[in-house]
């Protein structure tokens, strides 16, 4: 396929035309009585209404209504395409709607004639164009369409309004909107428009042409005559020219009504609003206030009498004209509750309570985050908080209109903060001599961090430091004491913090162990005693072993036992605990033997001259096995010794007829009291 031609682009623009439905927003349309360039023309309509008008096959019967010579319009010819030289609107729409006058668009405009100033023809004075503000407004009424315009009756421009809708735009009657095209202007530029249109803001709004001037290149922008036909011609030529404005159908939200009081706020319209006139009327009271705060689209009245109907308007005005309102009608209130108290808040619940106010009332309404109640008596109980939070309470009073409606009175709030929630699970481990660990479970809703304590039996503060959370070292506590710990959970609301409930447990931390054991015994008891231990203690364990067996063991709170009906001769092992509640310290621990009892029944049970047998009986409740035997003879200066494990012996050789010393004594670590006998052998 070969390449298309301009002719053959442009008529398949004009297919396209035909073949689409266009469909724009509802605008209106204003004729202003002067004469700009084209970017001077577009200037004025961007800072005063939207942008130089685009025709469309559903207005242009409307514009052409409007115009009486030949007038600038939203086309200009794109000089960085020969292909497609007019193929976009100034607002930057496509360009599918054309009405080109026979032998338009010229595509290849000749240079310009240079002027014929010199020295063989006499040289034109220069001309000046102005702008005149002066001239009588002309305004155009669509007979299918509801509404009126009124302004002001120094105003200059000419409307046309193209739109099914019911609306009336009204400008107050002693504003008036001049233009001086000897002033340099500087106009706000769309931010839709196309690079195409870039145009200089500070272009003087007074157009002169000078004879003299040799002109090396023209752009061309687009006109309609008077009876619709487009030309394309000089962009500096001073034209009449049409503007557009987006028509805004918005209302008034209104926000909060009381008894003397609303807040409303309302949409921004497009382009440039100089301010906004606010217009309150009711049957008995009408105020009009202009509102210049941009940012803020918002605004209010106070002194208002309760139970009335109000009609409120808000007019945003552009170069010295009202544009389309947006409007609200509201009622206000009545009555309003008093003292609003909370009782007994705590991490999950509260009660509000407020005074009834004088008239009547229907029912309460009460609000706090995404919750909304009624109720129609004073008081309520508020459950199923969340913990940790912070709550706005708003309490009104309600008179019911109609089947469905109803007005409410101005808020009463009160602000509360909800407990943060209890932790749960709290556990003590890791006992030491002065420290622990400590643990548990975070509790529900907010918080920010924990406050743990812990305070002995004197209720003296050992530990106060705030965590971050579980677990957490407790330290520098009291030795072997009883400790009582507390975790408080904390939230920090908008720079308040609050506490929560405390859980507590007891625990306690290891006492020291004892010193200097001090062990005496007998044949049948040991007694025990010792020095206390360094810090606190709440009792010792005793505890007696005999064989590598624990057979007794005693909790005492004094500094010494005492342990009897023992065996004697054996070996025991005093074991001393220091305690401190559950918790035990290091052992101490020492061996005592019982004294030995001696032996009983000695007696010689055989002899002849020269050896001698004798045997006694074991003494009562003895662990002792061994035997200490002794013979000896003072006139032969003899001496036997001897340790046997029964309980008899044989000794011999001996002299006969000799006096001999028998002695027997039981034997384990030390030895028991003797048992003596004599014999003489035969």
């Amino acid at each position: 396929m070969g390449k298309l031609s301009v002719q053959d682009k442009v008529g398949l623009i004009v297919c396209l035309a035909l073949m689409l439905m266009y469909s724009n927003a509802e605008q209106q349309y204003f004729t202003p009585n002067q004469t700009s360039s084209w970017n001077e023309a577009r200037n004025h309509c961007q800072q005063c209404f939207t942008e130089l008008v685009t025709l469309t096959h559903t207005n242009i019967r409307d514009i052409i209504q409007m115009v009486s010579s030949e007038s600038w319009i939203g086309l200009r010819k794109n000089i960085n395409s020969s292909s497609m030289a007019w193929s976009q609107w100034a607002n930057g729409d496509p360009l599918i709607f054309q009405n080109w006058y026979p032998g338009y668009p010229d595509l290849n405009p000749s240079q310009p004639e240079k002027d014929c100033c010199g020295s063989t023809c006499p040289c034109p004075e220069k001309t000046t164009y102005k702008m005149t503000t002066s001239t009588p407004v002309m305004t155009y009424n669509n007979t299918s369409s509801n509404y009126a315009i009124k302004t002001n009756t120094d105003s200059t421009y000419a409307t046309n309004t193209k739109t099914s809708s019911h609306y009336a735009i009204k400008t107050n009657t002693d504003s008036t909107y001049a233009t001086n095209p000897n002033t340099d202007s500087t106009y706000a530029t769309n931010p839709n428009t196309d690079s195409t249109y870039a145009t200089n803001p500070n272009t003087d709004s007074t157009y002169a042409t000078n004879p003299n001037t040799v002109s090396v290149k023209q752009e061309f922008c687009v006109a309609t005559l008077s009876f619709g036909a487009w030309i394309n011609t000089d962009c500096s030529k001073p034209l009449r020219f049409i503007c557009y404005e987006d028509a805004v159908i918005a209302n008034i939200n209104v926000t909060e009504v009381t008894s003397n009081s609303v807040n409303f706020i309302w949409a921004r319209p497009p382009g440039n609003i100089s301010h906004y006139r606010i217009h309150l009327q009711s049957d008995t009271q009408e105020r009009t206030e202009n509102h210049t705060d941009f940012d803020e689209l918002m605004f209010g009245f106070d002194n208002l009498t309760d139970g009335t109907r109000y009609f409120v308007q808000v007019f945003p005005v552009r170069c010295g004209r009202d544009l389309q309102s947006q409007n609200a009608t509201f009622y206000t209130p009545t009555f309003k509750v008093m003292n609003l108290t909370a009782i007994n808040v705590t991490d999950t619940s509260v009660y509000l309570n407020w005074s009834e106010p004088n008239g009547k009332v229907d029912f309460y309404r009460i609000n706090y985050r995404d919750q909304e109640r009624d109720n129609s008596t004073v008081g309520i109980q508020i459950d199923n908080l969340i913990p940790g939070h912070n709550y706005t309470f708003t309490v009104r009073s309600g008179v019911r209109v109609g089947l469905d409606g109803a007005t409410l009175s101005k808020s009463t709030l009160i602000i509360i903060h909800t407990k943060p929630g209890k932790v749960t699970n709290l556990k003590a481990y890791n006992n030491n001599v002065t420290s622990l660990m400590l643990s548990w479970d975070k509790p529900a809703g907010n918080y920010s961090n924990f406050i743990v304590t812990a305070v002995n039996d004197s209720n003296i503060n050992m530990f106060n430091q705030t965590e971050d959370g579980s677990p957490t070292s407790v330290w520098g506590l009291q030795v072997g004491a009883k400790i009582l710990l507390s975790v408080t959970a904390l939230a920090n609301i908008g720079g308040s913090i609050l506490k929560g409930e405390a859980v507590s447990l007891v625990s306690y931390t290891i006492p020291e162990p004892i010193s200097n054991l001090v062990l005496e015994a007998t044949h049948d008891n040991i007694s025990a005693r010792w020095d206390p231990p360094v810090g606190n203690y709440t009792a010792f364990r005793v505890e007696l072993k005999l064989s590598e067996k624990i057979i007794k063991t005693d909790n005492v709170t004094t500094l010494k036992t005492y342990f009897d009906q023992l065996k004697s001769g054996a070996k025991y092992t005093v074991i001393v605990k220091s305690l401190s509640g559950p918790l035990v310290s290091t052992p101490v621990h020492k061996s005592q033997l019982t004294r030995p009892e001696p032996p009983t029944n000695l007696s010689v049970n055989n002899k002849n001259k020269t050896y001698m047998s004798f045997k006694w009986n074991s003494p009562v409740n003895s662990e002792a096995a061994h035997y200490f035997v002794r013979v000896t003879s003072i006139f032969w200066g003899w001496e036997f010794n001897t340790t046997v494990n029964t309980t008899r012996c044989e000794v011999g050789p001996l002299f006969s007829g000799t006096k001999y010393s028998l002695q027997v004594q039981t034997k384990a670590e030390n030895l028991s009291t003797p048992v003596n006998i004599t014999h003489t052998t035969g």
